[in-house]
């Protein structure tokens, strides 16, 4: 068999055992479709019916939700997935981000095939190619993987990311202007795609000047409009408004907090002597400001998402973006990060270099900017490229040496064993609240009473769910919100706080006096979580039945039927 043959076999078989993996309890864990998820849901629901997002905004390129403005493409990428032949819309809003990571499977193998004969870098005489290793690590990183599996927009991203330097790197070895124009879209398109991408995109001409050749760079100075293509669709978003509204409420520059924290550092330099009317010195107002505050927080922020911690250890907090006590890369993965710098700084080009460090910085500052960007996995989520091209060059280096490599390999595909063992096995029970399991249930069951229902929205609030679940009209709750009857008030003497929902039998609300005689004054059933069951009803909710329970077994809703 020719070797081109064999090539091309092996690397069929690497991106199956990449499919294969995500497949594994697909679309089942996690266990349920949180929030913003389902947010994604209404709005490909209310465009497939009206042609607009469920705010009455036609063929948006923003899409407008209850606490935040989305970009377009992921959502019209789910429309697309959902027309697929028996694809519900719940389906493809998982479904999507997936199909965007199996493609990136593909795309990653081109891309860095298409680097390494770029920059001429060492290949070896074997089986393997660059492009072998690329596809492997992105297989089994943890990064990776989780969020091929939820609705955010990352693998997506991810995906235009590739495709988009993967064709210019095709446009550099065929000279075609129409590869260039193809890359500009793409690459252009980001913005559209993930927020952080409206300010990651602006160094994006840089690594592209970086990547060309000199003909190239010849005629793109000649045609130094087509760079425009690029920019399109950021300044098309910017004229539309609402672009930086997101970065707005989540900036450190807007950090509400920071006044709060540089006072308290202050009171601290003046010691336990501190009296009413206390002056800090000019060196605490020197060292403690706003200035510095936020100049600390950023260098945190810069150096976390590189350190050992985030990436091999501890990874993101959050339940919904990574597994707990697993980093964003397996812990075996260091030793072909750390050979793929060595082979980086000794046997590449310097343009490489400068190439691999602006893709760095590019992932990094934008989420440095913001308040909870040190290990915020979502929004660090390009800074995958550059340490998998690392890594491969670490792999691709070791692979001469057959008995290490094959040892690393088997460690490496042993610790990713334990890794999907937790995930699968670990993971949902322990993330099951995280992704709002349990809200589905209760929404579902209120429709199903036939009676007044009052939800509290304690835990979670209902109103997406409630929506999405119960297939409420998009096109009737655009009519609630023209005519600003969507939220209507309760009267006083039902002891609640909260709202109606339109004119359906559903009280968003919570029970007003937990300790009133009768805390239930109206006819119906109440859904009320763990906490508010025990102020009401204090030794007697021992005693109580909960009606909804988590797959970990925590008490979500108790049901109350007041008569």
């Amino acid at each position: 068999m020719k070797l081109e043959k064999k090539q091309t076999i092996l690397f069929f078989l690497l991106v199956l055992f990449g499919i294969l993996i995500r497949l594994i309890d697909f679309p089942r864990i996690p266990f349920s479709l949180f929030a913003d998820e389902v947010d994604i849901g209404y709005q490909a629901m209310s465009f497939r019916e009206t042609g607009k997002d469920y705010f009455g905004n036609f063929l948006p390129l923003q899409f407008h939700s209850f606490s935040d403005i989305r970009t377009g493409l992921p959502i019209y990428a789910t429309i697309l997935v959902s027309y697929f032949p028996g694809v519900s819309l719940e389906l493809a809003i998982r479904l999507t981000p997936l199909l965007f990571a199996l493609g990136s499977l593909i795309v990653i193998y081109l891309f860095t095939n298409a680097l390494w004969d770029h920059f001429k870098l060492e290949k070896g005489k074997g089986i393997f190619l660059p492009g072998h290793f690329a596809v492997f690590v992105l297989a089994i990183a943890p990064w990776h993987f989780t969020y091929s599996r939820t609705a955010f927009e990352l693998s997506q991203l991810f995906f235009f990311n590739l495709l988009g330097f993967y064709l210019f790197l095709c446009y550099q070895k065929s000279n075609r202007t129409k590869m260039l124009i193809a890359s500009l879209l793409v690459l252009g398109a980001t913005p559209l795609v993930y927020s952080t991408a409206k300010l990651a995109i602006l160094g994006y001409p840089f690594i592209l000047w970086l990547l060309s050749g000199e003909l190239q760079r010849k005629f793109i100075r000649s045609r130094w409009y087509l760079s425009l293509i690029l920019f399109l669709p950021l300044v098309i978003l910017l004229a539309s408004g609402g672009a930086g509204q997101r970065f707005k409420e989540i900036a450190i520059f807007t950090d509400p907090t920071v006044a709060t924290e540089v006072n308290y550092l202050r009171q601290l330099d003046l010691g336990s002597n501190l009296v009413v009317g206390s002056s800090p010195s000019l060196a605490t107002k020197l060292v403690h400001n706003k200035l510095t505050y936020i100049l600390a927080r950023f260098v945190r922020s810069t150096i976390t998402p590189i350190s050992a911690t985030f990436l091999f250890i501890a990874g993101d907090p959050n339940l919904r973006h990574a597994v707990p006590n697993w980093g964003m890369l397996l812990k075996s993965l260091i030793v072909p990060l750390v050979l793929g710098l060595y082979v980086l700084f000794n046997r590449s080009s310097k343009r490489l270099i400068f190439v691999l460090a602006l893709m760095t910085i590019l992932a990094i500052a934008p989420s440095a900017l913001t308040r909870d960007g040190a290990d915020h996995s979502s929004r660090l989520y390009m800074l995958l490229l550059p340490l998998i091209i690392l890594i491969t060059l670490g792999w691709y280096y070791l692979a001469r040496f057959k008995i290490a490599a094959l040892a690393l390999l088997f460690i490496t595909l042993l610790e990713s064993a334990f890794f999907l063992h937790d995930y699968v096995k670990h993971y949902p029970f322990v993330a099951d609240t995280n992704f709002h399991y349990g809200v589905k249930e209760v929404v579902l069951r209120a429709k199903a009473e036939n009676k007044i229902v009052i939800i509290s929205p304690k835990y979670e609030p209902p109103l997406i769910f409630y929506l999405f679940y119960n297939h409420f009209s998009p096109a009737r709750f655009q009519t609630f919100l023209q005519e600003k009857k969507l939220y209507r008030p309760i009267n006083k003497d039902l002891n609640l706080e909260g709202y109606q929902l339109a004119d359906e039998p559903v009280y968003i609300a919570m029970v007003g006096n937990q300790n009133a005689s009768n805390p239930y004054p109206v006819k119906g059933v109440y859904y009320i979580t763990y906490n508010e069951a025990v102020a009401i009803y204090h030794e007697k909710e021992k005693s109580m039945t909960p009606a909804i329970k988590s797959p970990s077994g925590l008490p979500l809703y108790y049901r109350i039927e007041a008569n």
